[in-house]
């Protein structure tokens, strides 16, 4: 496959002068066009400037005991939380030839502009920037590399002295972090792109090469050498983090995070922010216990969320934090025990409850929880799923015009996938009502939907299918249902009519091998 590209000014002229096509589309076209013709321009000047670079000789050879570390000093509210000292060390710790032909490394303030009037600024130098701790405020960008001169800047925090307070040691973490960063958008610059006119573009690729080659670098240079060099700093930070989250967090996975793509650096700082509010200590472990949750930290989240029950044994966000731990590690007994202690108070509770009682059949009790849930959390974000769960109960208990009227509320929701699950409702509905024709075209219906079904809702439209069909004595053609459609059948509850489809027509159902995902 040809990666070439062949757009020109010619073909935008084109795309403008159409008339064919709406005014939008055409726009769009355009700015494709306008993109591709400003990657042509950069790639060709990179490869320019690399034959040139090619003529020269080879970078010269980097020491990093004497390579420029310039510190600029920018007032008594400018700190720099890298000292000369630790990024000479850092540079010591980098792969050895890495570094050659690197340029000076300014500790600065920064020089960028204010972009709007509303941009915020800190109290002090007026440089824009936001608050990255109570009383912190760093720079909209931490660092650049310009390449130019082969040279970083690291910009400064501005703040109080001793305004962080056990929290220096992080913004040092963040310092550092940046550092090897631009570090990595030096290595590539100089010898990753050599040869190779694609790694020449701008944007993603060298960022996301910078982003990886920083959590490796960060993991085996930044973090070891903080454990070195400041080992008391490091333990006070450990028992805050014990103290007020509840769990010790890996120096590497609290920086990383990028804009849109927050991580647990951004759980930290939020749970700094908010006890520094005066929030309820507990209400903020349980929102920092929800992320890790979220960030697949299972075992710190239920480190935090021991320590709050052993605080407060009826915490909501606890219990249902563990609930859903619990269930992902298929613990039912304590996720049942955690969503029913958490009933009273929590509509999430219930819709965790109702899931695990959808896949375990028990039918009654759903509709008895979810029907409670619906009456105690009107108009609350679940409610549309509790809907489902429990429309999917009076099928299966055979209350078929009750499953009907949850069908036809779920049928109005402005989302697609809730009108999916309505569909089939009725789909199900009709099946076990011996309604054999309609069932079978309500599940056709639903195959031929735009941007396809879920994995649980191909399984059961096929298996509706199957039935109505063998039912109605048009099977000839119809194809088995294969092992991943029975599983995904068991796990949404389906277990006695899968049975009963395979006592009645075995040879239909798990006789072949799972279908490959489209």
């Amino acid at each position: 496959m040809s990666r070439s590209i062949h757009d020109t000014h010619g073909v935008l002229r084109r795309i403008l002068a159409r008339d064919d096509i709406d005014a939008r589309a055409r726009s769009k076209l355009a700015n494709k066009v306008r993109e591709n013709i400003r990657r042509q321009r950069w790639i060709k000047d990179r490869a320019r400037q690399q034959r040139r670079r090619d003529r020269r000789p080879p970078p010269p050879l980097v020491d990093p005991d004497t390579t420029p570390v310039l510190l600029e000093d920018g007032g008594p509210y400018v700190h720099h939380a890298a000292t000369e000292a630790d990024v000479r060390e850092i540079l010591r710790r980098m792969p050895f030839g890495s570094l050659d032909g690197l340029g000076p490394i300014h500790l600065c303030i920064g020089d960028e502009p204010r972009r709007t009037d509303k941009e915020p600024v800190d109290p002090w130098t007026g440089r824009p920037g936001i608050k990255v701790l109570p009383g912190v405020y760093g720079p909209a960008t931490a660092g650049l590399y310009i390449h130019s001169d082969a040279s970083i800047r690291l910009h400064a925090f501005v703040h109080e002295p001793g305004a962080p307070g056990p929290f220096g040691i992080y913004l040092k973490l963040r310092t550092l972090a940046v550092l090897v960063h631009e570090l990595s958008h030096h290595y590539d610059h100089m010898f990753r792109v050599r040869g190779d006119r694609w790694r020449m573009d701008p944007g993603e690729k060298a960022e996301a090469y910078a982003e990886t080659r920083e959590r490796e670098l960060v993991e085996s240079c930044v973090v070891p050498y903080l454990h070195e060099r400041y080992a008391d700093e490091c333990a006070a930070f450990r028992r805050w983090e014990i103290q007020h989250a509840g769990c010790s967090l890996p120096f590497e996975v609290l920086v990383g995070d990028r804009p849109g793509r927050p991580g647990l650096g951004g759980a930290f700082i939020g749970l700094v922010f908010g006890l520094a509010a005066g929030e309820d200590p507990l209400d903020a472990r349980g929102l920092h216990a929800e992320l890790l949750a979220l960030h697949d930290r299972d075992e710190d989240a239920l480190q935090v969320v021991d320590g709050m029950l052993g605080e407060q044994p009826d915490h909501t966000v606890a219990l249902v934090t563990r609930a859903k731990i619990a269930l992902r590690r298929g613990l039912h007994e304590l996720a049942e025990r955690s969503c029913r202690a958490a009933l009273a108070s929590s509509q999430e509770a219930a819709q965790l409850l109702g899931e695990l009682l959808c896949s375990q059949a028990r039918w009654q009790e759903l509709a008895d929880v979810t029907t409670r849930a619906l009456a105690d959390f009107p108009d609350q974000g679940c409610d549309s799923r509790l809907r489902v769960l429990r429309g999917r109960a009076r099928v299966e208990l055979l209350e078929l015009d009750a499953a009907a009227e949850d069908a036809a509320v779920l049928q109005r929701s402005i989302w697609h996938d809730m009108q999916h699950e309505a569909g089939i409702i009725d789909a199900l509905r009709l099946c076990r009502g011996g309604r054999w024709e309609e069932a079978l075209a309500a599940a056709e219906r639903l195959q031929d939907t735009r941007g396809g079904l879920s994995r649980v809702h191909r399984a059961e439209t096929r298996a509706v299918v199957l039935e109505c069909a063998l039912r109605l004595g048009r099977g000839g053609r119809l194809a088995p249902l294969d092992r991943a459609d029975v599983a995904e059948l068991h796990s949404h509850g389906h277990q006695a009519w899968v049975a009963r489809l395979m006592a009645e027509h075995g040879a239909r159902v798990s006789q072949r091998p799972a279908a490959p995902e489209q």
